[in-house]
């Protein structure tokens, strides 16, 4: 086993004690939005962190929607989260740009296919 690998299982089990409900994932950086992890909606910045109410509010209804559950354990159960990944064109010559929310929070922010 690592020693780094101790540590950072120590430092998890003393968050997840510590934390008073399920804990969220943290936000990913964005590999198209740089140091910001944002993206423009309808004039709008939509940020990683942010509530699916509000990237709907900022950026109307996505162009698709899908949904999953992952398993993950925590404080020695296992629990289902629900995974949601919108997906919005923003018109030809553009790359579709899918967001991805865990428990209703934006996780990430990608690039999708090209639109011609």
């Amino acid at each position: 086993m690592l020693p780094v690998l101790p540590t950072l299982v120590a430092l998890f089990a003393l968050r997840v004690a510590s934390a008073p409900a399920l804990p969220s994932p943290s936000p990913r950086p964005s590999p198209i939005a740089g140091d910001d992890a944002g993206m423009s909606c309808t004039g709008n910045l939509v940020q990683l962190g942010e509530s699916q109410a509000s990237v709907l509010m900022k950026c109307n209804a996505p162009w698709m929607k899908t949904s999953r559950t992952e398993k993950r354990k925590w404080n020695g159960t296992v629990v289902y989260i629900t995974v949601d990944v919108w997906t919005y064109s923003q018109g030809k010559g553009s790359f579709l740009r899918v967001l991805t929310f865990r428990d209703g929070t934006l996780t990430d922010i990608s690039l999708g296919a090209y639109v011609s």
